[in-house]
């Protein structure tokens, strides 16, 4: 199970990379535009389902699972957000980091 969520992991973080590149360029005021950022919730939120399922079998215990929780409230609340594409793009950059951070600490 560890594996699953380390590749999951991986794979979500290209995901929150290829969407802050995608805010960033100014695509998420256009029609359509949210699906990326749509597709990263969902894979976020399998992560942490991954990671509970994981936590549960293992007891393993550090700041990875709050961090990994806390790009998922980010990211919750950036998707419901109607604010400026700058704001979305450095909410998009604060995902893609504490993302990275969680990954880093969970080698």
């Amino acid at each position: 199970m560890i594996w699953i969520h380390a590749l999951l992991g991986w794979v979500t973080l290209l995901a929150a990379f290829a969407v802050c590149v995608w805010a960033w360029l100014g695509a998420s005021g256009r029609t359509g535009a949210r699906l990326p950022s749509r597709v990263l919730i969902g894979l976020i939120d399998l992560q942490i389902l991954v990671g509970i399922i994981t936590w549960v079998l293992h007891r393993m215990w550090n700041l990875h699972p709050i961090l990994g929780i806390a790009a998922a409230v980010v990211a919750h609340v950036w998707l419901k957000d109607r604010r400026s594409r700058t704001t979305q793009a450095w909410a998009a950059t604060a995902v893609f980091i504490l993302l990275g951070i969680t990954a880093w600490i969970g080698r």
